[in-house]
């Protein structure tokens, strides 16, 4: 069995220590460089979060609350314990993204919109459901990007693929697009300078899985220095297509059936218009980081935009 995270226990700790913090997350950054794997700080009393969300800023470290929040945020699968997930956080931004991602794995999520609730929904407990709070982990820095060109699928691959990207890889979202009738999913690899060993061994299971579906993987634009020709020629023969460039896969006859028909925008929807405020608080978020200066929100409104490019 592989390693897939280590994590931190600080359920015997007694007293917070900002030098010992700050040694343990190096070391922590340390394993996550050398083994390729999550890293994370657990069972930490609650008056230590907003310490300790400071002594972890800009590091690959996270914050789980327990053990059973660790698992439920870094396993890929449902866990079978739980159906439901209730969640709180403070940050408004971040507690949209922990649901997305929550129901992207299938769970049914509620979200408190207090601490009082939360404590609230929390002390009766429910068969089946975990209580998330007072959990930070950088959602966006694991989001692998994806976009729906052409009718086919496409995954961005950064310039270091390491294991990670099977652990952060959304399966459930993969499975709802098959599901959904596309047949084309592309990896594109243009970015890549480096991709782990394990990456190709997965995308072979990827390729294997879709041929049930009438899918198929391809991998677009890899340096061919990066993938010795044995492990090619596997991929090949699982079904895996190697091409030049995604245009390549476009101007193909034979891939052209395969692609989905999918209509154009209907411009504006009321769940598009109702995840405004989250791009706005973000937007302000991101102008008070780099400008260094106090962004006010007074109100916001909906109104046609003309640029001429003259």
């Amino acid at each position: 069995m592989e390693l897939a995270a280590v994590l931190i226990s600080l359920s015997n700790v007694e007293e917070m220590n900002e030098a010992g913090i700050k040694l343990l997350v190096g070391a922590l950054e340390s394993m996550h460089r050398s083994l390729e794997v999550d890293i994370g700080i657990i069972d930490y009393p609650i008056d230590w979060f907003n310490d300790l969300k400071g002594f972890t800023k800009n590091s690959n470290t996270a914050l789980y609350r327990n053990y059973e929040v660790a698992h439920l945020m870094l396993n890929q699968k449902k866990h079978h314990r739980f159906e439901k997930a209730v969640i709180y956080d403070e940050n408004e931004m971040f507690k949209e993204l922990l649901s997305g991602e929550l129901k992207s794995k299938g769970y049914k999520v509620e979200v408190a919109n207090t601490r009082e609730e939360y404590e609230k929904l929390a002390k009766k407990g429910a068969f089946g459901t975990i209580f998330v709070s007072d959990t930070h982990l950088d959602l966006l820095r694991n989001f692998i990007p994806v976009k729906i060109t052409n009718g086919s699928v496409v995954y961005q691959m950064q310039s270091i693929v390491d294991r990670k990207f099977i652990n952060h890889f959304n399966f459930q979202a993969h499975q709802s697009r098959v599901n959904d009738g596309f047949k084309i999913f592309i990896f594109d690899a243009k970015e890549a300078k480096k991709i782990n060993p394990k990456v190709f061994e997965f995308l072979i299971s990827l390729s294997l899985q879709s041929v049930k579906f009438g899918a198929k993987i391809f991998v677009s634009s890899l340096d061919s220095k990066l993938i010795p020709p044995p492990i090619q020629g596997k991929m090949e023969k699982s079904g895996t297509i190697f091409v030049d460039s995604i245009d390549d896969i476009f101007r193909d006859s034979k891939y052209t059936p395969l692609l989905k028909n999918t209509t154009q925008s209907k411009g504006l929807t009321k769940k598009l218009v109702s995840c405004l405020p989250l791009f706005i608080d973000a937007s302000l978020e991101t102008f008070e980081s780099f400008l260094e200066a106090k962004v006010e929100k007074r109100s916001h409104k909906i109104s046609k935009y003309s640029i001429n490019f003259d």
